[in-house]
């Protein structure tokens, strides 16, 4: 089993300066970034399918050479091998169609994203991945129950507190909710 994840980075420090517009894609120049928070669960959740299902891992980010700070991260938490894939953009269909082509070539059967971006404040990157690539999505997991190599069970948020499980076929998008590990 392959499992992708991907993570998008975030400034650290955002100054007036560094903010620039182009198009309605806010991009931030000269600064750092780190993982975003909730792409931080995907990452702890794809070493766990690592460790649990002997799974191998990916880790997919887009973003200028600076972002190359995100996949160190997941090498030190143990993910196997790691993708930049060269841009400046915010704007999630850009990030999304960015990602399509290396995850069409790596072909994994989950692909692991966080809920929402820090900075966009949106969650659209795994549902326009689950379209892009004509697979099935579950948004909101809390749980990933069992993988076999046909389906994953997984439980979700439904609203009001309350979760429902849903099995899915095989390859899928999960985003994943805060706290799943």
């Amino acid at each position: 089993m392959r499992v992708a994840v991907c993570c998008k980075g975030i400034p650290i420090d955002v100054m007036p300066e560094s903010i620039h517009i182009v198009k309605g894609d806010i991009q931030y120049k000269d600064t750092e970034l780190y993982i975003n928070e909730v792409d931080a669960y995907a990452l702890e959740e794809a070493i766990v399918l690592k460790n649990t299902y002997n799974a191998e891992t990916v880790a997919l980010t887009v973003g200028p050479l600076r972002a190359q700070e995100v996949l160190y991260i997941a090498i030190a938490k143990g993910i196997d091998e790691t993708i930049r894939i060269d841009g400046e953009t915010s704007l999630p269909e850009v990030i999304s169609m960015s990602l399509v082509p290396p995850l069409k070539e790596i072909a994994p059967q989950l692909i692991l994203v966080g809920v929402q971006s820090e900075d966009w404040m949106g969650g659209e990157v795994g549902i326009y991945l689950a379209q892009a690539l004509k697979i099935g999505i579950a948004f909101a997991v809390v749980e990933i129950c069992e993988i076999t190599e046909t389906h994953v069970c997984i439980r979700k948020e439904i609203g009001g507190g309350r979760k429902a499980e849903v099995k899915l076929k095989l390859p899928a998008v999960l985003c994943l909710q805060t706290g799943i590990q």
